[in-house]
């Protein structure tokens, strides 16, 4: 899917199993994204099988899909090829987004269900 952070078009994906929200480091670096030391930095092991990746910064995201739907995400600043954003469980809990099974994303904001 694509988004828009800053006026560039960037690559998201919606993930319901993964328990973190993530930023590619890349696209942190090259938006002059402001980073914030991690409260409590933490070993993410999911990214491989066979290291780990130690969390140790944030950054808020503000990001846009189509003409419809703006937001602003936490996310962990880490190395990541597959994607620019990555916005998991946390997000969607805290938005009550959820992919229907056309995989459409569907987010309720203010009370009001749009669909992405």
């Amino acid at each position: 899917m694509r988004s828009t952070v800053k006026d560039k078009v960037c690559s998201v994906i919606i993930d319901s199993g993964s328990c973190t929200n993530a930023a590619s480091r890349k696209m942190v670096g090259k938006l002059e994204l402001s980073i914030e030391h991690h409260p409590h930095p933490y070993r993410l092991q999911w990214l491989s099988k066979t290291s780990d990746v130690r969390v140790t910064e944030q950054v808020q995201v503000p990001f846009s899909i189509g003409n419809n739907y703006g937001d602003e995400v936490v996310c962990e600043v880490i190395p990541m090829d597959a994607c620019h954003l990555l916005v998991g469980r946390p997000w969607q809990y805290d938005r009550r987004a959820r992919y229907d099974e056309c995989k459409r994303v569907e987010a309720r904001v203010a009370g009001h269900s749009m669909h992405l």
